[in-house]
């Protein structure tokens, strides 16, 4: 395809989330030029997440990032200098690159930055999940700020049906749902190098680590489950950070557990797939969730899923067709779903096909990214 019609697009999220790393490296892969704003304390690190040549960035440290401050939670004199300061460097960026659209991800942060620096280009917002289960919710005050934001794209984007019907409660406009799928030959055919023995029965959660994480209830679950098994070896793998985890490790210690449980904090998106290889189970116990991404990347790993009754879990999962669902807040759940797993091979066999065949035909992140494109080119240079 000529250079001349390849699409200009200005993505504004955060560069060092993963979600922004798989879309920007993905949409990459076709003729698009992207330009990626955001917000960053780790600049030289950016090519390093982001090699394609056709990716250009323009960030500002998170000494100005609204996730941190908070559109209504500090004063509105400084939330005036960081708008200012942000829109000026961004809006210089977006001159000399000259997209045909931008496309914000999240909807408090970038979604307001995009409704003053888009000009005449179209604008596209995408839903994340706290931006419209938690944040319209704080005042009247966020409320209404929802739905003014919700007034200005051309498109809106919610990578599930329970958030697109969560937004509308707060517009009439039609939501389109896009998941964030995953890159199934990256998955499937990544290899087990990584389990410690044929013999360990390993058990894992990718995850944030905040109470609504629920992450306390599988380490109850893993203690009884490693109790009913005196003779087999257990492994917990809990990958994520956050404000919870010494908590966490406090419970482990607890439960007498800390020796079987690893935290292995942050993992760079690219070994994400090594980790799940190594896992027999995948357990999602999270309270509140919209959209279970790690789920569907291990049901495209073809391990077993047990996940929450959470509405974005059940969503992705099919009860006792393509993954078992146990209440949220129910250890006693998990560990029966476990030993299920285990004692069931035929049961476990009949999981692991029906999820990977349903993440083949909804969640093939070259369905998903096409089908965005398709509303790129729908709106370019309107």
């Amino acid at each position: 395809m000529q250079t001349t019609n390849r699409l200009k697009i200005a993505i504004l999220s955060t560069p060092s989330s993963e979600h922004t790393q798989k879309w920007v490296n993905f949409l990459a892969n076709y003729p698009i030029d992207i330009l990626l704003l955001g917000f960053s304390n780790a600049p030289n690190l950016l090519k390093s997440h982001f090699p394609s040549k056709d990716i250009t960035f323009s960030t500002l440290p998170h000494s100005v990032n609204f996730q941190k401050n908070s559109f209504f939670n500090i004063s509105l004199i400084y939330t005036l200098i960081l708008m200012i300061k942000s829109v000026y460097q961004f809006h210089f960026a977006i001159k000399a690159f000259k997209p045909q659209l931008l496309h914000a991800h999240y909807a408090t942060r970038y979604g307001l930055l995009g409704s003053f620096l888009k000009g005449h280009r179209p604008l596209f917002i995408s839903f994340w999940g706290s931006d419209i289960f938690d944040f319209p919710r704080k005042s009247i005050f966020h409320k209404w700020f929802i739905q003014y934001i919700l007034k200005v794209p051309k498109e809106v984007f919610s990578t599930s049906h329970c958030m697109a019907k969560e937004i509308n409660k707060y517009t009439r406009r039609n939501i389109n749902v896009i998941p964030f799928g995953v890159d199934m030959n990256k998955y499937f055919n990544s290899t087990k190098t990584l389990k410690p023995t044929s013999s360990t029965i390993v058990l894992g959660n990718v995850k944030h680590l905040y109470p609504e994480s629920g992450t306390d209830y599988l380490l109850r679950a893993f203690k009884t489950t490693s109790d009913h098994y005196p003779n087999l070896t257990f492994k917990l793998l809990i990958i994520g950070e956050g404000y919870f985890l010494k908590d966490l490790q406090s419970l482990a210690d607890e439960l007498s557990i800390s020796d079987s449980v690893t935290f292995l904090g942050q993992v760079m998106n690219e070994k994400i797939p090594e980790y799940l290889n190594m896992m027999d189970i995948y357990i999602a116990p999270s309270i509140k969730e919209s959209f279970g991404v790690s789920v569907v990347e291990a049901m495209a790993c073809k391990i077993p899923v047990i996940v929450s009754d959470a509405p974005g879990l059940k969503e992705v999962v099919q009860d006792n067709i393509s993954g078992i669902i146990v209440p949220k807040k129910n250890s006693t759940a998990i560990f029966n779903s476990i030993v299920t797993i285990l004692e069931n091979k035929q049961l476990k066999n009949k999981l692991i096909y029906n999820a990977y065949e349903k993440i083949k035909t909804d969640y093939n992140i070259s369905k998903n990214v096409e089908q965005l494109i398709y509303f790129y080119n729908k709106h370019k240079g309107k």
